[in-house]
């Protein structure tokens, strides 16, 4: 925990509006991309809501890993 505050100690509004789309991007817009790209026949994935469930949750973990390589990457060069 103590790492954790020590990343996030001298976050701006900015740092934090950058983290916000991450999360947004991340969770809501990788499921869409995957639904427009099945409907218009680019990628062969039955778009079921189980599997948009799915690729959602796997856009969350990766936007924490995203978050937490933007903070460390912030904290080394600040």
């Amino acid at each position: 925990m103590a790492l954790l505050s020590s990343l996030t100690r001298n976050l701006t509004e900015q740092d934090g509006r950058k983290i916000a789309t991450i999360v947004s991007t991340m969770t809501v817009g990788l499921p869409v991309y995957t639904a427009l790209m099945s409907l218009t026949g680019v990628i062969d994935i039955p778009t079921t809501a189980r599997f948009l469930a799915i690729t959602s949750l796997i856009g969350f973990a990766m936007s924490l890993l995203m978050i937490s390589a933007y903070l460390l990457g912030n904290k080394v060069t600040a």
